[in-house]
């Protein structure tokens, strides 16, 4: 998600002419799809300026729940669990990678751990980050119709507020 805001930051620094690479595209027809798997064919025009109108949605709905995740990581008292979450959600670090990271202890202030000290202290962070997460109603923002937090499609949803 950090990666998306990113990106779509970037994209509105680099508006030409009232029209960003994406709206042009989408004038073009080349990334014209259907907004929902109902219809046969995919209207260009209507369709680039719902999507337009929902991107900015959408990219307030990911800077929301960025922000609480790293409000939710931050507030995590046990260094070892902190550091293990930043590295890992934060950061997107592998998962042996950041188990490297923390086995070798590069930090002065966090000494290093093992690797099955660092499995047990990554399912802390991840019951913390959900504790916190479901404490100030942010996992009421996550759809979840089927299995495993995927929808039937497979897909993870993100509920829009209205």
């Amino acid at each position: 998600m950090i990666d998306i805001i990113q990106n779509y930051e970037f994209a509105l620094k680099q508006i030409e002419n009232g029209m960003s690479a994406y709206d042009l595209l989408s004038a073009e027809g080349s990334v014209a799809k259907r907004e929902s798997g109902h219809e046969l064919t995919a209207d260009v025009t209507a369709n680039s300026v719902i999507l337009k109108d929902k991107r900015h949605e959408n990219y307030k709905l990911y800077v929301f729940i960025t922000n609480n995740v790293r409000f939710a990581i931050n507030n995590i008292k046990d260094p070892h669990e902190s550091v293990a979450a930043r590295l890992l959600f934060l950061e997107g670090k592998k998962y042996l990678k950041a188990q490297g990271y923390m086995e070798k202890g590069y930090r002065k202030d966090v000494p290093g751990i093992a690797a099955t000290t660092f499995a047990d202290k990554r399912r802390r962070a991840i019951a913390n980050i959900a504790n916190s997460l479901k404490f100030n109603r942010t996992l009421d923002f996550v759809t979840i119709d089927y299995g495993r937090g995927r929808n039937k499609e497979g897909e993870i949803g993100l509920l829009n507020p209205k």
